[in-house]
């Protein structure tokens, strides 16, 4: 929620529910990946992402999505990329439908980003302003953002643990980055 910095996020294979609020007033935010197994989409779970252009939803049902899922995100102007098979379905599902631009993915292109979808087999405990990663590929750089965008610590990861001292508070937001792949944890 809030995090300024943040330009895309591709959700991991492994989550099913996208919460409410899950990504609300990210300003920055243009590229939104959702992979097949989303089910279900929270109440303003990406509203108020003002720069929002490329949606790629992956799955072929189109998921429960609280209509107020994308308000205040000018997704009229942006493009919604889904299974070819499934193109109708979402423009006649509301919110889906409110997109400007509904279209199909080629079956290359599904395979590719799919391949790149494949969770990172990592668990990530934020605990006493501390993030431990365990899992992380050996050698990869590991970054903690706090939920403006703004770096707090990072470390190379080795022998598949990571201890990242980023001194977050209780109840905030944090962002951690392993290479290329990001995720939000809740710091406890």
């Amino acid at each position: 929620m809030g995090c300024s910095s943040l330009t895309s996020v591709t959700i991991p294979n492994s989550v099913t529910n996208i919460g409410t609020f899950a990504f609300y007033d990210c300003p920055s935010l243009t590229s939104i990946t959702i992979p097949s197994s989303v089910t279900s989409i929270g109440g303003w779970a990406f509203a108020n992402c003002a720069e929002l252009a490329n949606v790629y939803c992956y799955a072929e049902e189109t998921p429960y999505t609280i209509f107020d899922a994308f308000n205040g995100s000018e997704f009229k102007y942006a493009t919604l990329h889904v299974p070819d098979a499934s193109v109708e379905e979402y423009k006649s599902t509301s919110p889906w439908s409110e997109f400007g631009t509904i279209v199909g993915l080629s079956d290359s292109e599904t395979a590719i980003v799919a391949k790149q979808l494949q969770a990172m087999p990592v668990l990530i405990q934020a605990e006493g302003g501390e993030i431990s990663i365990d899992g992380a590929p050996e050698g990869k750089k590991v970054a903690v953002y706090d939920a403006g965008g703004v770096e707090v610590g990072t470390a190379i990861s080795h022998g598949g643990k990571t201890l990242v001292p980023a001194h977050l508070p209780q109840g905030s937001i944090a962002i951690v980055k392993i290479g290329e792949k990001a995720v939000k944890v809740a710091v406890k």
